[in-house]
């Protein structure tokens, strides 16, 4: 059985370093190029373009590891599809609990962030102002930095990675998946952030089988964001920032009352809004494996070269500003 699984995270670890060379070396060479085109057109028609490029080639970078995978999977027997065709309300409160439990990460990685600043560590995290110019603007942003993220992202990590580690339990699809959705996004800034991030989405992917709840709850996050530097870039800075601690702080409550009330409810094996007595975590056979196999599966060449490409990546750009 370990064989297969280090089989199995060799695969992953494969589609890993195909999705690094997507988004890091075509996808930045093809924004590149188009970007010595800015001069000569139109700054709207230029703007379109890009933001509609730039979300076709993310798209991608994210769809072709999960062809890329299967490609490499031929004859082998994948698990059985577990995404349910639709979303329902039944999964409203697991969308809400990862949004209320995520925010608290994020004031936490503030800090960690502001602990590196007085460290001397100020290039963290490559943040650009995308300022809202044309009527169009406020739709291609939330395609490019909410909708197609989201999607993308949930389709690779929970709906491919996670899925394919949880017959080996929930703990190493959960920690696999988290890890490897860390390390994607590149940055020393976002890393431990995107690791937690990574886990309550797992969680909620574990919980519903489906990856539809983490998508609305990872586009609904991510496009809080975009709201939260909207206000800051139209308003004056104190009111702003009321307005942004007021949508927080009643984002947090709502997320995590109904985070509570999920723990409890499978503490006491009560139905969860129509879903029915709470199914085990690792419903179905698992394949047990010595939490010290699990690891050293989990590591193999293909991955240890996708997490020395990773962090490399992270020490250049604190180094180089890249």
């Amino acid at each position: 059985m370990f064989h297969t699984y280090r089989r199995l995270c060799t695969r992953l670890g494969a589609a890993m370093l195909c999705q690094f060379f997507l988004i890091n070396v075509l996808m930045s060479g093809v924004v590149l190029v188009l970007s010595l085109f800015a001069d000569s057109m139109d700054p709207r028609t230029y703007n379109l373009i890009d933001q509609l490029v730039y979300a076709a080639l993310y798209l991608a970078g994210f769809m072709l590891p999960v062809l890329f995978f299967r490609l490499l999977s031929r004859g082998e027997t994948a698990p059985p599809p577990d995404m349910t065709p639709a979303l329902t309300w039944r999964a409203i409160p697991f969308v809400f609990a990862v949004i209320g439990a995520n925010l608290p990460c994020a004031y936490l990685n503030s800090l960690f962030m502001q602990l590196l600043s007085s460290m001397g560590i100020s290039n963290i995290l490559d943040f650009v102002e995308m300022p809202i110019v044309y009527p169009e603007d406020f739709v291609l942003l939330h395609m490019t930095l909410a909708l197609v993220p989201a999607f993308c992202e949930e389709f690779l990590f929970r709906g491919l990675i996670c899925r394919r580690l949880m017959p080996y339990g929930k703990t190493v699809a959960i920690v696999g998946s988290a890890v490897l959705f860390g390390l994607m996004h590149g940055n020393l800034g976002q890393l431990f952030y995107t690791t937690m991030a990574g886990v309550l989405l797992a969680w909620c992917y574990v919980e519903t089988r489906s990856i539809w709840p983490g998508v609305i709850a990872h586009m609904l996050n991510n496009l809080l964001g975009f709201i939260s530097e909207s206000w800051y870039q139209r308003l004056p800075e104190p009111q702003a920032a009321l307005y942004d601690t007021f949508l927080s702080m009643a984002v947090m409550f709502v997320g995590m009352l109904c985070f509570v009330w999920l723990l409890c409810a499978r503490r006491t094996d009560e139905p969860v809004i129509g879903l029915g007595h709470h199914r085990p975590l690792d419903e179905g056979p698992v394949i047990a494996l010595p939490m010290r196999d699990c690891v050293r599966g989990f590591f193999n060449p293909a991955m240890i070269v996708y997490v020395v490409l990773s962090l490399g990546g992270i020490l250049l750009y604190l180094l180089l500003g890249i």
